[in-house]
């Protein structure tokens, strides 16, 4: 799961069908916590949420035939993402190329417009591949911490302060908003 600011990964231990809850044991935690599926699906919907799937090695042939979604987007995105971490940038952009041709508008190719723009330092392409995605998630938590820091690059303080602003006032807002904003505050005599 991802947060604003941190994202780690937790075990689903359980499942109940009746009452569409997942149980899941964050490993930061003594106990094991209960949530909606479709509330923690809706939270987490940019980021997947990811997994894996683990079975004893004689029950190996029950996922052979198992075909996750998302399967080849999620191919190209990864193989963009560790050509990015040995640098090699042709390698990348042949993924990134790969994804548009698959899915231009899907959220991992979207994602990798902004992994591409942070490779390469370019925050203008940066921002623009966040602004996508806000159209999609307008109000992801994620989305709009990472609009607010690349405002921090290349915006005014009035685009900022009305981001801020607007978050702050929704029903749930994480904390760190708070803090950029009076952050952002405390320049303003």
């Amino acid at each position: 799961t991802v947060e604003v600011g941190s994202g780690h990964s937790q075990a689903v231990v359980g499942y109940d069908l009746l009452r569409e809850s997942l149980f899941i044991q964050d490993p930061g935690e003594p106990h094991y916590r209960e949530v909606n599926t479709d509330e923690f699906l809706q939270n987490y919907r940019l980021n997947g949420p990811r997994g894996l799937v683990l079975v004893p090695a004689e029950q190996e042939d029950r996922l052979v035939s198992f075909t996750l979604p998302d399967a080849e987007p999620y191919e190209h995105y990864h193989r963009l993402n560790k050509a990015l971490s040995v640098y090699q940038r042709d390698e990348a952009q042949a993924a990134l190329e790969d994804l548009e041709r698959l899915a231009p508008q899907h959220r991992l190719t979207l994602l990798a417009h902004v992994t591409m723009a942070s490779f390469d330092g370019n925050e203008v392409a940066r921002l623009h591949a966040i602004e996508r995605l806000l159209e999609v998630y307008p109000d992801d938590p994620r989305l709009l911490h990472w609009h607010y820091n690349a405002l921090r690059t290349l915006g005014t303080r009035a685009e900022r302060l009305r981001l801020l602003r607007g978050v702050v006032t929704q029903k749930i807002c994480p904390p760190a908003f708070y803090m950029h904003l009076a952050t952002e505050l405390l320049d303003d005599a």
